[in-house]
């Protein structure tokens, strides 16, 4: 992938500044730059970005301004509850598009994830929930969503599409959005999908469930399996994966856009005598090749590995008490650019929390990380 140095203050220049002159204190861009640094350093709420701030006053200053010095929590929280979150999220797109430009078709996994501690006490509003496109291939955060609250996910992830650009990528998604709009709005989108399928389509699944009963007892040719087994961590993993083209029981097929090939995953996990087993099935518009089918279902759990467990884990986000109006889907932004860039700085073989505890310690590493031309962000 091609990386060049990037300037924030460019890509953030599309996020309007609701404040009156005579009440500014701090640009725009400076507040939204120290908050993206302090995030990367360790920051997980606009207090720490604030002590991370001052530490780092001395750094800041050799190409922002900053006059008045670092903001205040409360300058922080007071911004970033009120910019406009579709203009970040738009900025958040152009900015990976631009540093992180990928070559050729790739599979991009659709998820969505709630942050738990967003409810904002005095407003009737639900938690927030975001909708996530992750890059397989490159582990990047594309673009994401956040669905409104008189909305819901199903309703919400065709913005996606809008969003990010899919054509002649792999959409994987799990079976919340087996839906029949959904799928047609991938095809339209010049994309492919491959969906997971559970009893919320009764009529699909059934008809699924029948057909791989039915497959083994016909000609071979029509039912392709490939296998696979992994040791780790005490345990054994062993995955069955089974494809075919042949869509005859599928009562509702017509209905399914672009549908090609249907799939099965019969997985068994041994860890000492315990032994546990399920089985899940797909729906695709790809053909019936097996190996390649394997390998997007696979790569669809990365959006939990390495986005959702890094935004829990690592950067607390389901413990963030940031609450009001749209603070909490701002912050998100701020953590997809920080996750973006800790797992593109492949300088050190280290993992994303040392590689924050680092950027905290070494102005030199923070940069590297960042890769800021700094005399193109003191020249914005």
């Amino acid at each position: 992938m091609n990386r060049p140095e990037l300037s924030l203050a460019e890509h953030f220049q599309g996020v309007h500044d609701y404040r009156q002159n005579h009440n500014k204190d701090y640009s725009l861009v400076e507040i939204l730059v120290v908050a993206v640094c302090c995030v990367i350093c360790g920051a997980d709420n606009f207090t720490e970005i604030a002590v991370v701030g001052n530490e780092k006053l001395a750094w800041f200053r050799s190409f922002l301004a900053l006059p008045n010095g670092i903001p205040s929590h409360d300058t922080f929280n007071r911004v970033f509850s009120r910019i406009n979150p579709k203009e970040m999220q738009s900025c958040f797109v152009s900015w990976v598009k631009a540093t992180f430009t990928a070559d050729g078709p790739q599979q991009i996994a659709i998820d969505g994830k709630e942050l738990h501690h967003s409810l904002d006490p005095d407003d009737d509003f639900a938690n927030l929930r975001l909708i996530s496109a992750w890059s397989v291939e490159h582990g990047l955060v594309l673009g994401q969503v956040a669905v409104d609250d008189e909305s819901n996910e199903i309703t919400a992830a065709p913005t996606i599409l809008q969003v990010v650009d899919v054509e002649g990528c792999d959409l994987t998604a799990d079976a919340l959005h087996c839906q029949t709009d959904f799928v047609e709005d991938v095809i339209d989108a010049k994309a492919a999908y491959t969906i997971a399928v559970k009893a919320n389509q009764k009529t699909l699944y059934n008809d699924i469930l029948a057909t791989f009963a039915a497959l083994p007892t016909q000609t071979a040719t029509e039912l392709a399996t490939y296998e696979t087994i992994e040791k780790n961590h005490g345990r054994i993993e062993t995955r069955r994966y089974s494809v075919t083209g042949d869509l005859r029981q599928l009562t509702t097929r017509d209905a399914w856009k672009g549908l090609q090939s249907i799939g099965m995953v019969e997985s068994e996990r041994q860890t000492g005598t315990k032994i546990e087993r399920e089985t899940r099935y797909y729906i695709s518009s790809r053909e019936a090749n097996v190996q390649a089918f394997a390998t997007r279902v696979r790569g669809h759990w990365q959006i939990e590995n390495c986005l959702h467990w890094r935004l829990d884990v690592i950067l607390d986000e389901d413990r963030a008490h940031i609450r009001v109006n749209h603070g909490p889907e701002n912050m998100a932004v701020l953590r997809h650019i920080a996750v973006n860039l800790l797992a593109h700085e492949r300088s050190l073989k280290i993992g994303t929390q040392a590689k924050r505890l680092r950027a905290a310690c070494s102005n030199m590493y923070l940069e590297k990380v960042i890769k800021l031309s700094i005399p193109s962000i003191a020249a914005g």
